[in-house]
């Protein structure tokens, strides 16, 4: 059953079903014995990065940086909306490879009851991975920058970062106007020493820029 689906029939219980519920716990009461208050069923979440391969290291600290995050709602009740329900992240190394990452992904779909996937890192993963998720309807979550991640209409598939367009094209006009004499005032106000160091990496660049500029002249 889809998610979407799950919340359409929570929605749907007649108050028949409701009565019939309410009896059957009357009934049964007396004979089950109980906790005070029940821990809420936990909530898995997968987590699906390259742990081995070329891009392994980036995708050990997108596993220690996930993991420091559930580490800490758990350590604070867990999440409150669902009742204190606790995080449990199933973690699958998606490799490195394309074509070993979807078949990574479909053993943690098929191997777990997981209410999201989280992951992971590289365009060339990620593309392939929410294929997987989206034809299994969970709902997947990634940083990576391509532009067909979420440019294909996969309703399932959501992304935290800009695409790589947007970042491409703020990357080239900062280093024209660099490269052109920029003051970059309003950049120094925000971070002093981040503009200070991508002057002095984009300082060829500008002697190249200008000097082009004076042989057109």
């Amino acid at each position: 059953m889809s998610w979407r689906a799950k919340v359409s029939n929570n929605g749907a219980l007649s108050r028949r079903q409701a009565m019939a519920d309410g009896a059957a716990v009357l009934i049964t009461a007396p004979f089950v014995i109980r906790p005070s208050s029940a821990q809420p069923a936990a909530i898995n979440i997968g987590v699906v990065v390259p742990l081995s391969g070329a891009n392994a290291q980036f995708g050990i600290n997108c596993r220690n940086g996930i993991e420091l995050v559930a580490d800490g709602i758990n350590a604070a009740g867990g999440i409150k909306a669902l009742g204190g329900a606790k995080i449990n992240l199933v973690v699958s190394d998606a490799t490195s490879n394309p074509a070993t990452a979807s078949a990574a992904a479909q053993r943690l779909i098929t191997q777990n009851e997981l209410t999201a996937i989280l992951g992971a890192f590289a365009s060339s993963l990620t593309l392939v991975i929410s294929e997987v998720t989206a034809r299994a309807d969970i709902p997947f979550l990634t940083q990576a920058f391509a532009d067909e991640i979420t440019g294909r209409g996969l309703d399932s598939v959501f992304k935290v970062t800009a695409t790589a367009t947007v970042i491409g094209r703020a990357q080239v006009n900062y280093t024209l106007a660099i490269a052109e004499g920029g003051s970059g005032r309003q950049q120094d106000r925000e971070d002093r020493d981040y503009v200070r160091g991508h002057r002095l990496r984009y300082r060829p660049i500008q002697r190249a820029a200008q000097s082009c500029k004076g042989r057109q002249h």
